[in-house]
């Protein structure tokens, strides 16, 4: 599957819906930057960066589908398809969970 039509599935399902007013200040701008470090990594083609820069993110907060879809894009271009499939999996649940609550 090429990572257009992972970035086209995504929005169909809504993954981009992220709520960060639960999050900490703090924790928040940290994740914030790190995310975006990661989006500029994957844009310029630097994708092991990109996956270094998510796994921090991960670190600081977990429970972000946003994080897992686009790590999984990194993970696609490196041809880490099991790891891409494992972030997508978790993208899905994470999202689902919070629809939940």
């Amino acid at each position: 599957m090429k990572p257009t039509y992972i970035w086209a599935i995504l929005l169909i399902v809504g993954l981009f819906q992220w709520n960060p007013v639960e999050a900490q200040q703090d924790e928040l701008a940290e994740e914030i930057v790190l995310l975006t470090q990661g989006m500029d990594a994957l844009k310029y083609g630097e994708y092991q960066k990109a996956i270094e820069y998510f796994n921090d993110a991960e670190k600081v907060n977990r429970f972000v589908p946003y994080l897992y879809a686009l790590r999984a894009q990194a993970y696609l271009e490196t041809n880490a398809f099991a790891s891409a499939e494992a972030d997508l999996s978790k993208a899905l649940r994470y999202y689902y969970q919070t629809k939940k609550d």
